[in-house]
């Protein structure tokens, strides 16, 4: 973790591979969203609102997810 966050080029290759990897299976599996597939929208409905509210000019869409991430990881311990 240390050294992914110090973005060590080694590491965050390795985690970004592993995420495509990851990703590409779920979708083979749930091409048409019917069930696994909804395990890859965490953090997507806080992130469109973040977006949609900002109209889409202060985050990327992968920064609004993440900000979606963490409010519903805070919303999820209350």
């Amino acid at each position: 973790m240390e050294r992914a966050l110090r973005r060590d080029e080694r590491v965050l290759e390795h985690l970004i591979r592993r995420s495509i990897e990851i990703k590409a299976r779920v979708v083979g599996k749930d091409e048409r969203e019917s069930g696994l597939r909804e395990i890859l929208n965490f953090g997507h409905t806080f992130g469109h609102a973040l977006e949609s509210e900002t109209r889409y000019r202060s985050y990327q869409h992968g920064e609004a997810v993440a900000w979606g991430m963490k409010a519903a990881a805070l919303l999820g311990t209350r």
